[in-house]
């Protein structure tokens, strides 16, 4: 791996990606991906993105959410549109998502039972499905368009 892309947490796929900024200078690390143009019968571009871990301590990156800023722009620098996702990465997604569903379900139940009784007849309702497991929080497809 190029000495300059060490630093960069996300990498592409694209053979044409340039990577920008170092953690010694104290500048933004960004990737540089030429947008392209779409295959035969196709109306959309894909660029493929890993995500590389820095360390392998608890507190790696797959310990902790963070944001990736998409902008389209020109080779002028004009912005077009930008996004900004959310995301987590993780090692184990079927251990991380069944870790999250326990800790939510002991908030719940630490809320239930720290929660002073007014007299107030209260109907505890079951979040989980049929299935037992915790409906998905965020099943939303998304598209850069």
């Amino acid at each position: 791996v190029p000495e300059q892309i060490l630093d960069h947490v996300i990498r592409c796929q694209s053979i044409d990606a340039e990577y920008h900024g170092n953690k010694k200078e104290q500048r933004h690390l960004n990737v540089l991906v030429p947008l392209g143009v779409p295959q035969t019968g196709m109306d959309t571009v894909q660029h493929l993105y890993s995500f590389m871990c820095q360390n392998t301590c608890p507190s790696g990156i797959n310990h902790r959410p963070f944001e990736v800023v998409f902008t389209l722009e020109d080779e002028m620098g004009t912005v077009y549109g930008r996004r900004k996702l959310n995301v987590g990465v993780s090692f184990s997604p079927k251990r991380s998502k069944e870790s999250k569903e326990r800790d939510f379900l002991e908030k719940l139940d630490s809320n239930d039972a720290a929660s002073p009784s007014d007299g107030k007849k209260t109907e505890k309702v079951d979040i989980k499905s049929s299935t037992g497991m915790l409906p998905a929080l965020d099943t939303r497809l998304y598209t850069l368009t």
